[in-house]
């Protein structure tokens, strides 16, 4: 590209047109090919600002479509004459773009692979593969999936993990966006929302193979595989390295699990991907991410994780498929490196710009904006309906007050502009309200805001409701919080403090003051009648030693060399204990869960490993054919880490699914959470207490600073409007709200 920088590299696929599925409709779709010109658009501007022609463009892009002739119900399509000058969306045009994309790309090179269509869960054509026990391939559907007289040929998650294993072999930065589905059940009928209204929505996944003609043998798939038809060594190979690498990394339920490389899905595998308005709800949150990028204070900064922020908040949310009846959720996911820039970006025209990974600190949870104003002309001078995406099972305090910031900011609590207070806990989520008046939203968040609906109008107003015949209504562009806030835990409430009691004379510590923080910390004098969950006192060589109540020993011995280092020590233990009391065991009848084997090495450590198994359906509250896990060891040292799964935030099992993992570890106790909602945990790991500002540790920046005290807090009426009674979409309404826990303890280093 003439440039030292890396080149940069996109084969992107669009898929709305399936033959023998135009005359009813059934399976044909309405916005991939919309979906696909996004990202072209933005390639084809990118090449332009590195000084690449027009007539070379070819060279790093290739476009594969599928349109139908006619035009569309709800949108106009490309023309014929425009999808004949492009090569067909077939299963060896798409393998062979690939292919020829990973010979191009040298080392260091940004190769950006997108595809939209359908998707599917297959009987599986390599049933003695490992990691094949559920007998399925997930799989894309290329235009000829459904080939007259065939079965067609799909593109199956072996293959895909065999192709993308090219291009991390030669040490290429790949980036994989795939706005499909991961189970079956293609429907083209729109999905109700909450209020009873129809907006046109398409569920992205095709039927599986016995539904459509036959089932395909091995020996018919390998000889039908086009250019991959004498690379099943290969393939096989890659495979059996995937799952001997990924053993406890299964990646949260994903068709794939990215080893050296970076993946967006639009939902887990059990779930639906839909499309509205002309464009998948993955790829329009990702390009309107991108379209927003001016507003970012450094732009060539932003990361993957960052715009998986953004995804997350726009497309999350439960809907209720046409046919069944079911109430699903759609939940986009981001695996492998979160650091790398997205393609196409600032950071691949700037050379030597590096994206940051987005700064997580402990609370790091989503905030989403319900009941928007549908219309032109609504109120806007009432606070907005906000939800934390945590809540009970996350260990969310009513009075809390959290530090809020944009998708693209890194949640630096000190440079927070915005603050909400939390009024409502409910199971996964918790209502919140604006700490300070609507007015004080800054003009920037506004302007951020305002784009955003701009974005969405711009597909929605073009968009025919099937049911009136007008167009649908515009969102208020006023409206003033954008989408993909994150939020950081800056101060529990104060009637949650913790009584520490002060033996002896410490310098700078006295009765009847406060320390404000994650965990809130009042003062007692020694010789108060009052409860206390902690004692601090110096010892002889100048250090402080946090102890228990009347004095008792902690877990392990807690000494700090300075005062701030001692109360943040106090907070950590605490956080760790609120954590570990978090239980719900009412239905943990339905799993099972247990340390099979622990076997101790000489130096004490023990390697335990461990069995999960669903035992069955849970259908007291809800109903799903799948359930969410996460396994934390709490260790004596007040850490806290997530043994399973390593990679992923948590992952999908299906009913009578069983795990076996191995972790290393001593003590304490090992917590299975079961979940439906798809939500994260991270916030709960936690480093020993050392790491936390005490047994000789410091906190950075306030080792040799005096702590931030305070008078003790007079109770008053929070500030803030209360939420109103709006309904709006929120997992705890849906059946999701369910969550279950169950607790093990593991062995010690001085037992046997």
């Amino acid at each position: 590209m003439g440039s030292t920088a890396p080149d940069t590299h996109a084969v992107i696929i669009g898929l709305d047109f399936y033959p023998n599925s135009s005359s009813d409709g059934r399976l044909s779709l309405h916005g991939c090919v919309n979906d696909a010109r996004k990202f072209e658009a933005r390639m084809k501007d990118y090449l332009t600002r590195r000084g690449v022609a027009e007539a070379d463009f070819h060279k790093y892009l290739t476009v594969l479509t599928s349109t139908p002739k006619a035009p569309a119900t709800y949108r106009p399509y490309i023309s014929a004459e425009q999808a004949a000058e492009e090569p067909l969306a077939t299963a060896e045009n798409i393998i062979q773009a690939i292919l020829n994309a990973s010979v191009k790309a040298k080392k260091d090179d940004i190769v950006f692979i997108s595809y939209s269509g359908h998707g599917g869960r297959q009987p599986t054509v390599v049933k003695d593969w490992p990691g094949k026990t559920s007998e399925l391939d997930e799989t894309l559907c290329p235009w000829d999936v459904e080939k007259a007289g065939d079965s067609g040929l799909s593109i199956r998650d072996f293959v895909l993990n065999y192709l993308f294993k090219l291009f991390v072999d030669k040490g290429v930065k790949l980036t994989v966006l795939l706005d499909s589905c991961h189970s079956g059940g293609a429907t083209r009928a729109p999905l109700p929302d909450a209020e009873g209204d129809a907006d046109p929505v398409l569920i992205r996944s095709m039927p599986a193979a016995a539904q459509l003609k036959r089932e395909i043998s091995e020996e018919d798939y390998w000889a039908r595989s086009g250019p991959l038809r004498l690379k099943k060594a290969e393939i096989q190979a890659a495979w059996a390295e995937l799952m001997e690498r990924t053993t406890q990394s299964p990646g949260a339920g994903a068709a794939l699990r990215p080893l050296g490389y970076s993946l967006f899905t639009g939902c887990l595998e059990h779930e639906y991907s839909g499309e509205n308005y002309g464009a998948g709800f993955l790829s329009s949150a990702a390009a309107d991410a991108l379209d927003t990028l001016a507003f970012a204070p450094a732009p060539e900064r932003v990361s993957l994780g960052h715009i998986q922020r953004h995804i997350f908040d726009k497309v999350y949310g439960p809907r209720q498929h046409p046919t069944t009846r079911e109430i699903f959720l759609q939940s986009p996911l981001l695996l492998g490196d979160p650091a790398r820039p997205f393609p196409m970006g600032p950071a691949d025209v700037i050379e030597g710009a590096t994206a940051l990974a987005p700064t997580a600190p402990t609370a790091a949870h989503p905030i989403a904006v319900h009941a928007l104003p549908p219309t032109t002309g609504s109120r806007i001078d009432t606070p907005p309906t906000l939800l934390l995406r945590a809540g009970t099972m996350h260990g969310v305090q009513a009075g809390s007050e959290y530090a809020v910031f944009r998708w693209f900011d890194d949640a630096v609590p000190s440079q927070a502009e915005v603050r909400v207070v939390v009024k409502d806990v409910r199971s996964t989520t918790s209502v919140v309200a604006l700490a300070a008046p609507l007015t004080t939203i800054p003009d920037a968040w506004k302007a951020l805001a305002a784009r955003q609906v701009e974005l969405q109008n711009s597909r929605q107003t073009t968009t025919i409701n099937y049911k009136t015949g007008l167009p649908y209504p515009p969102l208020n562009p006023a409206y003033p919080w954008p989408t993909g806030c994150v939020a950081v835990l800056v101060s529990g409430p104060p009637a949650a403090a913790r009584t520490v009691r002060i033996a002896g004379d410490i310098p700078g510590l006295t009765a009847q003051v406060y320390y404000p923080g994650e965990v809130p910390l009042m003062f007692v004098a020694e010789d108060a009648q009052a409860d206390e969950h902690y004692r601090l006192a110096r010892d002889a060589a100048g250090g402080y030693t946090v102890l228990g109540p009347k004095g008792a020993a902690l877990q392990v011995p807690v000494v700090a060399r300075t005062l701030p280092s001692a109360l943040e020590s106090i907070a950590h233990i605490d956080r760790y204990s609120r954590l570990l009391a978090i239980n719900r065991p009412t239905y943990s009848y339905v799993f099972s869960f247990n340390i099979t084997e622990s076997t101790k090495h000489l130096d004490g450590t023990r390697l335990n490993k461990v069995n999960f198994t669903w035992l069955r359906a849970y259908s007291s509250e809800v109903n799903k054919v799948f359930a969410n896990i996460a396994v934390f060891h709490f260790s004596p040292d007040y850490a806290v880490r997530k043994v399973y799964p390593i990679d992923g935030e948590f992952e999908s099992l299906d009913p009578a699914d069983q795990r076996n993992f191995s972790f290393e570890g001593s003590g304490g106790k090992l917590k299975a959470v079961v979940f439906w909602a798809s939500t994260s945990f991270e916030w709960w790991q936690m480093g020993p207490v050392g790491t936390r500002g005490s047994v000789d540790g410091v906190v950075e920046g306030k080792s040799e600073e005096e702590p931030a005290l305070e008078p003790a807090p007079v109770k008053e009426t929070a500030v803030g409007v209360p939420p109103t009674a709006t309904t709006f979409r929120d997992p705890d309404q849906r059946g999701f709200e369910v969550w279950l826990t169950k607790e093990v303890p593991v062995k010690s280093s001085s037992e046997d």
